[in-house]
This record gives C-alpha cells, structure tokens and sequence, in this order.
C-alpha cells in the first residue's frame, strides 16, 4: 500500500486541477460512477469511482516521484517505460507533464488493458504505446495470481497469495526486447508496479542495458527468495552505481534510484 499524505494530496489538487472545488463535492455528495478531472494544462481524464486510488497514486500522491531528486528528468521528451501500468494513470501523469515524451505502457490484465486501450485511444497527439504484456526475465508465458479475471483489479501477483483465488496465463516478454524492438538507446524513466516480477526483470537485465537507465521507482513486493525484498534489492541497485532512498514496509515497499551521473 503506498504511503499517504493528506496536506499533499490536497496541495497537488488545487495545484493541478482547475476542478477541484467540483471534485470535492463528488467525493463528499456525489453519487456519479465517475469524475472528469480537468488539468489545469488543459489535459481532461475521466476516472470511474472504482479506478480512484489508482488515480490518486500518481496524480495526488506523486509517489513515483517522492523522494526522487527535482533534476531526475531534465529534458522535454524522456522515454519513459511503465511497467504494470493498470488503467494507464501513470503514464498520463507523465504525459501530462511532459506532451513529448515517449510511453511504453506494459500491462498484462485483459480488463485493465482495454481501459488502458481506451484512454490511448482518447488522447491520439501522444506518443504512448500500450502493450498487452507482462514483463519478466523470460519470454514464456507467465502465470499471474489475481483477486479477478474478468473485471478491475490491481492484484496480479507471481507469488501466489490467499488473497488471489484465480489465475492467469499471459503473454510475457523482457526489458531487455523491449530496449531491442523499439531501438531504445536509453530509458530516463523507469516504473515498476508488477506484483514481484521486479526483481526477475532487474536481476535479469544485462549489465550494459541496466547502465542505460537514468531513473526509476520500484515498488517492491516480499518473495519467499532471500534476495526478494525491498533491502535486497537495494542493495544490488546501489552495486549497479545508482544512489536510491527507499521505504521498507515489510511485505512491500518502494525504491527510488537514480544516477548522479549519465551518459547516453
């Protein structure tokens, strides 16, 4: 569960939306299934009731950011991989701030990509590409854990849980193809919110390709391996030269990592 903070949260309403007095009569009287958020940039994105908290994540609680240094990004048109992108929230955030940026969305759950499908659909002037996959250290079929095959969810785990009754085979491929098929020479941002398969993906990355990152937050989720863990992880991020800040919840967590220095 990401941290919250609720004097952020309301800062980052009234920064960011020029409908926030709306907003907050929706979320105290409002009985609609959904809210249309109109940016203060212009950019408008309607969120279902349901998808709230998903949405909150990234434009309330700016947690893929937090604790990251202001300079993380520092030009106009980053790439940007967003790896378990659910309904598409982050990856609008990101092009909400940055219109010419490159989005490459991964997200496996067949309900959550067709909204994911829709919201790209809604918003043609970007350069946001959806894919209908998983992402591990392998290209074979991945079987995932989930609370739901066939509506809304934001469980789907590679570690089996007895919170998640059903499963799912999908589709699977490696950071390290995706850098290959899409000619991506370096990655300035980097998202990790795949339920366990982060550490498959990182450890399984070759070590030119993972120098090629300049930025990412990982949400980390406790595996039964000793090397599955938020301090683990870590620690071999820092061994890969990244300085990183990190939140250690036990079962989950998140890690922030950049370079102090980048060369493309």
């Amino acid at each position: 569960m990401q941290p919250k903070n609720k004097l952020t949260r309301y800062y980052n309403l009234i920064r960011r939306f020029s409908n926030w007095r709306a907003y907050l009569w929706f979320k105290g009287r409002g009985k609609a299934d959904a809210f249309l958020f109109k940016l203060r940039n212009s950019l408008a994105i309607e969120v279902p009731r349901t998808m709230l908290p998903a949405f909150k994540e990234s434009f309330f609680d700016d947690i893929y950011f937090r604790r990251l240094p202001p300079y993380t990004i520092n030009k106009s048109n980053p790439v940007v991989i967003d790896i378990g992108a659910n309904a598409g929230f982050f990856s609008l955030y990101m092009l909400s701030r940055f219109p010419r940026a490159r989005v490459f969305a991964f997200e496996p759950m067949p309900f959550n990509f067709g909204q994911l499908q829709r919201y790209r659909a809604s918003y043609p002037r970007f350069e946001w590409h959806v894919i209908n996959q998983a992402v591990s250290d392998t290209t074979e079929p991945l079987v995932l854990h989930t609370t739901k095959t066939d509506g809304y969810t934001t469980m789907a785990s590679v570690f089996a849980d007895p919170r998640n009754q059903e499963s799912l085979s999908v589709e699977t491929t490696t950071l390290d193809e995706v850098m290959r098929a899409h000619q991506l020479l370096e990655i300035d941002f980097l998202k990790l919110d795949c339920e366990g398969s982060e550490y498959a993906i990182l450890y399984g990355l070759p070590a030119e390709r993972l120098r090629k990152i300049r930025a990412m937050c990982v949400e980390t989720h406790r595996g039964a391996k000793p090397d599955e863990n938020t301090l683990a992880l870590c620690d071999y991020l820092r061994g890969q030269q990244f300085s990183l800040d990190y939140l250690d919840q036990g079962k989950s967590g998140y890690i922030w990592a950049w370079r102090t220095s980048f060369s493309s």
